[in-house]
C-alpha cells in the first residue's frame, strides 16, 4: 500500500492537494477511485482514498507503538553529491534519526553548494521514509564545526577511521553497555578520510576511534556500514 508524507492538514476530513501531490498520485503512482493508501502526518498514519481530487480520510490507524529508545544520529562529512544521495537514503532507510552533513577539511564540496541542494535531499528523506514505512522523516542538519553540536556525558561517540586497529578499536569493544546511553553518533569522513588535524581532536576529546575491518571501504560504504552494525547491537 502506498504511503505519503502529506503536509497539508485534514479539513472535515479530507484534503485537498497541492497539485504536486495529485500528480503524483494520479499520474505516477495511479491511484484508482476508492483505492486505500496511508496518509502520514505528525506520526499518524490515516488510511484514506481519492474521490473527485480530494484526499478522504476513511479512518484513523492504530497508533505504532514508538519505544523509548537511543537515538542514532549520523554525522557524515560531505561527500560526492551522487554518493550523498545514496547515503541519505540508505541511512534512512536502516532507521537513522538525525543526519549532521558536516564540512571537514577534505570535503570535496563547498558548504555553501551543499545547503543550494537542501530540498532535494529534503525529498530523498521523504521518499525514503514512505518505502521504509517509517512514520517519521530523519532529521537533516549542516555543520561548519563539530563544536556546533552539544554533546552531553550521554552521548557515546564513534569516529570510523581507515587506521584504527581492526582488534582493539573493533567496533563490538564499544557497544556492550548501551543502557547508559542516550545518542549515539557515527562519524564518517569523506573521500580521503579524516584530516591529521581532525583525528588529533578526536583524541584529545578521549572519544573513540572505531575501525570497520582491514579493508578500506569508500565513505558511503562505510557509512552504510557502521549504521547496519549499530542498528544490529540496539
Amino acid at each position: 500500500m502506498h504511503r505519503f508524507f502529506i503536509d497539508e492538514k485534514f479539513n472535515n476530513n479530507q484534503i485537498n492537494p497541492s497539485k504536486k501531490i495529485l500528480h503524483q498520485l494520479t499520474k505516477v503512482l495511479r491511484i484508482q477511485k476508492d483505492e486505500d493508501f496511508v496518509v502520514i502526518q505528525n506520526n499518524k498514519e490515516y488510511l484514506c482514498n481519492l474521490i473527485n481530487e480530494k484526499i478522504i480520510l476513511k479512518k484513523e490507524l492504530q497508533e505504532k507503538i514508538i519505544n523509548k529508545k537511543i537515538e542514532l544520529i549520523l554525522v557524515q562529512s560531505f561527500p560526492k553529491n551522487k554518493k550523498l544521495s545514496i547515503i541519505l537514503q540508505k541511512a534512512t532507510e536502516i532507521g537513522v534519526d538525525k543526519i549532521y552533513l558536516w564540512k571537514t577539511i577534505y570535503s570535496n564540496n563547498l558548504f555553501s553548494d551543499i545547503i543550494k541542494k537542501n530540498e532535494r535531499f529534503k525529498k530523498i528523506l521523504k521518499e525514503a521514509s514512505e518505502q521504509s514505512n517509517r512514520i517519521k522523516i530523519p532529521e537533516l542538519f549542516y555543520l561548519k564545526s563539530i563544536e556546533e553540536i552539544k554533546f552531553v556525558k550521554s552521548d557515546l561517540l564513534l569516529f570510523f577511521y581507515e587506521k584504527a586497529n581492526p582488534i582493539t578499536n573493533n567496533i563490538k569493544n564499544y557497544l556492550y553497555d548501551l543502557k547508559k546511553f542516550k545518542r549515539i553518533f557515527i562519524f564518517i569522513g569523506p573521500e580521503g578520510g579524516f584530516s591529521k588535524e581532525e583525528i588529533n581532536l578526536f583524541e584529545l576529546k578521549k572519544e573513540k576511534l572505531v575501525s570497520l575491518g582491514e579493508n578500506i571501504l569508500r565513505t558511503e560504504t562505510a557509512a552504510i556500514v557502521a549504521l547496519a552494525l549499530v542498528k544490529y547491537f540496539l
